[in-house]
């Protein structure tokens, strides 16, 4: 791959795309680099070249267009032909544009004319402002939403055309990123889609070396200023105004300034000193004499280098409201935020460290900032690149995606909900892009040997070896098609139940089918021709029993990103600023044990810490030691997956305890860390392989082997908010690369064409099937892939018999428009029932949208059966009624309807209003219309 970068080579951007050329050098790419210069010595468009390491550099003379009010500094012809002449010589992969001063958005045509797609990098504001910072040249902060018309940098200028095109040049560009939250929300705010932008930080060095601790130079505290071009941007003026009235010994070192800027601190004396610029190679040197930083910036920060860096060397920070560096300056924890231009608040918080000499070294040493490394930043870029190519115009397909285009893959699946969501409707995702594909049903589905008479592929997802399965299994062997097993947890070893969480339930009945699922799924793996795993353990431990395995981590489906993207720029209200909520989210009451083992933990932290509130969410048991503490405590029901984004962002810290000792639980994946992440929110695990792959080792979460560390990471994050969103943005922005969308697509394909290249084997078993209820020719409807979550109430808690005189009647209202299908949960009293079952669905007209006549023969206990509505209906803020009737039903022939109590309500037996509850059912629309 060869990767291009289009950066102005001044400031922070410079260093973070010189870094990033070196790092992909290393990872075994091209680099090659365009920009711009002023000189008066060469004609307009004269082109030096050069190499910076073995990097080769183009520099197009672009002469008055780098000037800020310069109409060709956001349309250059003169540049958009050398950068032409530049992209046929170089002949890139990638073109990744961080700056176009100068240069204009006539680049992106040029490399749209040779299908070359754009990565975009946004270091500033300079898509909205000339001024690049919201900084007019008269130092006047521009205000948040700059108005083009009134351009508060220029008076008597009109930038309304230079707004319009460069907002209309970004339909060319494959990808939108951005150094910081506070960038992005900042774009947003001013129209850009959100849903396009993404937050990847800026990769930095850590120290050579650690240095001397602050604060232990034996003198008054020494203050540094680490400045360059721009100082006055950068709030020189302020302050030297705030030191000139600072009272008592203190150093003052200012880097980067000249002579002249340094005259209005002839005052200070020997207190100044000043210090012409240094190379980025003596930043660890310089920041060894110096106690503190400051950054009292007129001009907003979109991420800022210095702030990171001296928190990275234990210097504590001082910084104005400026946006990037708030994101890990913690108010009177790690430095002091003061508002912009204020040389009196500057020298308030400066006399802090001059009247209390130890307030260096106390706050130095919590200066912990969560980092993105140079080389983790190439490799998250690498992946984005690749992302960006597999979406681009179409190209010459390897070999894999040919041999794999027109494929058809069936997945067969015992389970619902999200584990169908991550383990099958993610990957057919994934497949759609190489041409494949795919099909979900039940295991039992009365068409599941019909679809795989059409299959190339047999998937059994979770599925017990029934009646079904086996002839499906026969169906494929006839046919020379692959069958695989896939499982996300170890319940395909029935010898390891002993570890099994469930097997802990109250329920005996519960217990015991779930030993039989485990059997049924032992016996698909032995009929199975391959094994595919979500995390290394279960992988290896089906490689143990003789089968091909193959590992896909769990990922995050575009929809859920985009949602999380959605929550994140919600307005969550008021809240009290110094509440802090920490999270524990439950899709199984499986997950007791797991709690219990840090209730201990949490109770002991919550008993000290009352400004935090622990939520529960889901159906999880509140264990003893957390009774002294449940007046901090807070519960939710479990939620549908489409609605666990906007849940989640309202969280502080995400909680995913597990118990480890089981052996068991270290097959388990690392999706509570990914979906937390995508909505920004820092996790609290245990040490568990899956977590630790999943964090980086621990430095995207914070992970704990025993009570104590618990208890100590805990007490940590409730009390140090800069580090949740440091961590939590972290997170973000790796597990989004990682996990997200297309980026597991080159590692599926792979396997799915192993597999094919294998072939079935031809000395699998066939077992003897496991009788089950309905094993045959059900009507189960499952959670589908192409739709979200709208009206719904999932628990399942009781039920009576559907017969007539007990027709059920459900009122629910949609919160938005594409209402296009309605599930409700049937019960079957262990048998099977001779009758028909009715549906209808009805406005609030009482209108008849759908109805459907279901054989009650084919109903699987606890499963959904779903009525279809001919065409999807405008439904946001309407009513309707789900109808159930079972006109023929007698006694010992019925089937029932789940229900349980509910916010919802709306819920009629017999004509009779059951308060409180309503039947466990959901509704399903669009996802376009959800993420509008």
């Amino acid at each position: 791959m060869s990767a291009l970068y289009a950066p102005e080579f001044q400031g922070g951007a410079t260093l973070v795309v010189r870094r990033l050329a070196a790092e992909l050098l290393e990872l075994g790419h091209t680099a090659s680099v365009f920009s711009g210069r002023a000189t008066a010595d060469e004609p307009l468009g004269a082109v030096a070249r050069d190499r910076l390491d073995e990097t080769r550099t183009y520099r197009v003379n672009v002469g008055e267009a780098l000037h800020p009010w310069s109409g060709e500094g956001y349309w250059n012809p003169v540049a958009t032909e050398a950068f032409g002449n530049f992209l046929d010589e170089a002949r890139p992969d990638v073109a990744h544009v961080h700056s176009l001063q100068g240069l204009g958005v006539g680049l992106f045509e040029a490399a749209r004319l040779r299908d070359v797609p754009i990565v975009l990098t946004m270091h500033d504001w300079w898509w909205l402002c000339p001024c690049l910072f919201r900084l007019s040249p008269e130092a006047r902060i521009c205000p948040a939403r700059p108005c083009p018309a009134e351009c508060s940098g220029q008076d008597g200028l009109d930038f309304t055309a230079r707004d319009a095109t460069l907002r209309a040049a970004l339909a060319q560009v494959a990808r939108i990123l951005v150094p910081s939250l506070f960038l992005r929300d900042s774009l947003v705010e001013n129209g850009f889609d959100g849903r396009r932008i993404q937050v990847q930080e800026n990769g930095l060095d850590t120290p050579s070396a650690p240095l001397r601790a602050a604060g232990d130079g034996g003198g008054p505290p020494r203050f540094v200023f680490l400045g360059g071009a721009g100082n006055r941007a950068k709030g020189l003026d302020v302050l030297l105004e705030a030191a000139s009235g600072l009272r008592g010994e203190f150093l003052l070192d200012a880097y980067g300034v000249s002579v002249d800027e340094a005259a209005s601190a002839a005052g200070l004396g020997s207190r100044f000193v000043r210090h012409d610029a240094f190379a980025p190679e003596r930043l660890d040197a310089v920041l060894e004499g110096a106690d503190v930083v400051v950054l009292p910036s007129l001009m907003r920060e979109s991420f800022s280098l210095v702030t990171r860096e001296a928190l990275l060397r234990g210097r504590s920070v001082i910084t104005s409201d400026c946006g990037g560096p708030e994101e890990v300056v913690r108010d009177g924890l790690n430095g002091f935020v003061v508002p912009s231009g204020s040389p009196d608040a500057l020298r308030d918080a400066m006399a802090r460290f001059v009247r209390e000499p130890a307030l260096a070294a106390k706050l130095g040493s919590s200066t912990t900032c969560v980092v993105v490394s140079p080389r983790a930043f190439a490799k998250s870029s690498e992946a984005i690149y690749r992302e960006v190519l597999r979406a681009s115009a179409p190209r010459a397909p390897a070999p894999g995606m040919r041999r794999l285009s027109g494929r058809r893959v069936l997945f067969l699946t015992g389970m619902d909900g999200a584990p169908l969501r991550y383990r099958a409707w993610n990957l057919i995702e994934r497949m759609r892009h190489v041409g494949v594909h795919g099909t979900v049903l039940f295991h039992s589905d009365r068409n599941a040997v019909a679809a795989a008479r059409r299959a190339d592929l047999v998937v059994l997802y979770r599925a017990p070896f029934s009646a079904a399965v086996s002839k499906v299994v026969r169906e494929a062997r006839k046919r020379g098609v692959p069958v695989v097993f896939s499982a996300d947890d170890f319940v395909f070893r029935p010898d390891d139940l002993a570890h099994a969480p469930a097997l802990d339930h109250p329920d005996p009945r519960v217990v015991e089918g779930y030993r039989q699922s485990v059997e049924g799924h032992a016996r698909c793996l032995a009929a199975a021709d391959a094994f595919l795993g979500s995390t290394p353990e279960l992988t290896s431990a089906a490689a143990d029993l003789g089968v091909p395995a193959y590992c896909l981590p769990n990922g995050l489906s575009k929809e859920l990103v985009a949602l999380s993207d959605r929550a994140l720029r919600r307005d969550p209200g008021p809240r009290p600023s110094a509440r802090v909520r920490v999270g524990f989210a439950s899709g199984t009451d499986t997950h007791d044990g797991d709690l219990a083992l840090v209730a201990p933990a949490l109770a002991a932290v919550l008993s000290r810490s009352p400004q935090a509130t622990l939520i529960l969410g889901g159906p999880v048991t509140l264990p003893e030691p957390l009774l002294a503490v449940r007046d901090q405590i807070e519960r939710w029901p479990f939620v549908a997956w489409s609605d666990l984004p906007e849940r989640l962002a309202g969280l502080d810290v995400n909680l995913a305890p597990l118990d480890v000792d089981r052996a068991f639980n270290l097959g388990k994946s690392e999706v509570k860390l990914l979906e937390a992440a995508a909505v920004g929110v820092p996790t609290l695990a245990s040490d568990a392989p899956a977590f630790r792959r999943a964090s980086r080792e621990g430095q995207l979460a914070l992970l704990c082997r025993d009570p104590a560390e618990w208890e100590g990471a805990l007490s940590r994050l409730i009390a140090d908010p800069g580090l949740r969103r440091t961590m939590g943005l972290a997170a973000r922005t790796d597990v989004c690369t990682r996990y997200g969308g297309d980026a597991q697509a080159d590692d599926l394909v792979g396997i799915l064409d192993e597999i094919f290249e294998r072939g079935p084997s031809p000395n699998r078993s066939t077992p003897e099937a496991i009788p089950l209820e309905a094993g045959v020719r059900s009507v189960v409807a499952l959670e589908p892939g192409d739709a979200i979550f709208d009206a719904y109430q999932l628990s399942a808690e009781s039920g009576g018999p559907l017969r007539p005189g007990a027709e059920i009647e459900q009122r629910f209202t949609c919160r938005r428009d594409g209402l296009r299908r309605v599930d409700v949960r049937v019960g079957t009293y262990a048998r099977t029932n001779d009758h028909d079952v009715h549906l209808s669905l009805q406005d609030e007209t009482a209108a008849v949208l759908a109805e459907s006549r279901l054989p009650a023969s084919q109903f699987v206990d606890r499963r959904f059966v779903s009525l279809e509505l001919p065409a999807p209906v405008e439904a946001a803020g309407r009513s309707f009624t789900i109808r159930a009737e079972a006109p023929n039903a007698t006694d010992g022939n019925e089937i029932l309807l789940w229900h349980a109590p509910s916010e919802v309500g709306g819920l009629t037996i017999g004509g009779r209003e059951e308060e409180g509850r309503s039947l466990s059912f959901r509704t399903f629309g669009s996802i376009e219309g959800a993420l509008a």
